[in-house]
């Protein structure tokens, strides 16, 4: 049984909409076949609250053909500033073992389950549509040394949108007791750009 929690904290748009999500997750999993594969099933659900600024957003309606002019009327029916959803999701994990040289994890997950509705605005609602995930990695131990190599595919979609990334992480023990691992590498988001990755796994 493993239980988590998540607290996400985002400003885009110039700082304009900030989002604010925690979420609690909890898993159940069973081992078989002498514990060299574990079979596991997890939920999640958060609360996301939203908030806009609109004194940093520009609307048409206040140009007045030659200057912005920010006293004008926007032209929006403004519902109100802060919006706010339940999100529920679950997830689907196989691992296992490869005899001595580590293992390999095959997943899928799928949020937004109940494609929760917000809006800002009078008379409108934006949908959150579900997003689904599927991804594969290992942990691959390098001989005899304290080095690991995690190398990993991820693809995820959501409506029209989609994703894939592939990771190649190195993973190196530390301190006398060799419980921490601290782990770095580089990914590619195909199509869009080069990302680095910092981690640290203790026991």
């Amino acid at each position: 049984v493993g239980l988590g929690a998540q607290l996400l904290y985002d400003k885009a748009g110039d700082g304009a909409l900030t989002t604010f999500r925690p979420a609690i997750t909890a898993a159940i999993g069973k081992y078989f076949n002498e514990d060299k594969q574990v079979i596991q099933f997890g939920l999640s659900g958060a609360y996301a609250k939203k908030q806009i600024d609109f004194s940093k957003l520009t609307f048409d309606a206040q140009f007045d053909g030659v200057n912005y002019n920010p006293n004008m009327s926007n032209g929006e029916q403004i519902a109100g500033d802060n919006a706010g959803y339940f999100d529920l999701g679950l997830g689907l994990n196989f691992n296992s073992k490869l005899k001595e040289l580590g293992s390999i994890d095959v997943g899928f997950s799928a949020f937004n389950l109940t494609s929760p509705t917000y809006s800002f605005l009078s008379g409108s609602e934006a949908s959150v549509e579900p997003r689904m995930m599927v991804y594969t990695k290992a942990n691959v131990k390098l001989g005899q040394s304290n080095w690991t190599f995690n190398p990993g595919v991820y693809y995820q979609n959501q409506n029209k949108a989609q994703e894939t990334l592939i990771q190649s992480i190195f993973g190196v023990k530390i301190g006398e007791t060799k419980a921490t691992e601290l782990q770095f590498g580089p990914g590619y988001r195909i199509g869009d750009a080069v990302v680095g990755y910092v981690g640290l796994n203790w026991k």
